[in-house]
């Protein structure tokens, strides 16, 4: 597997967001220390269980949170868990309006 480069907005991102739902910030802490130590599957797990949680749904943060991070480490992710963490992103993006794409 090829060297995987995660942009530091990602992590910036992270922060953001961790500032935003601090009821959160246990999964932002996990996500950080998984992306830190390559952990991919913890990863996933990790991004599976915050793309299922109500209120960033009803955000677009899902779909920035595909952009800055997803986007960059999905290749090191199991196939089925990439599905669901789409899954989860699509069904956020869909109730948003045509504007805006991923």
């Amino acid at each position: 597997m090829n060297y995987i480069q995660i942009p530091k907005e990602a992590f910036d991102f992270i922060c953001e967001l961790r500032l935003k739902y601090s009821e959160y910030s246990n999964i932002f802490d996990n996500i950080e220390t998984s992306l830190n130590l390559r952990l991919w599957n913890q990863l996933s797990e990790d991004l599976i269980l915050l793309s299922n949680k109500e209120e960033l749904q009803r955000s677009q943060d899902l779909v920035f949170l595909y952009n800055s991070l997803i986007i960059s480490v999905e290749r090191a992710f199991n196939p089925m868990k990439l599905i669901l963490i789409v899954q989860n992103v699509i069904r956020n993006f869909s109730g948003k309006d045509n504007n805006n794409t991923l």
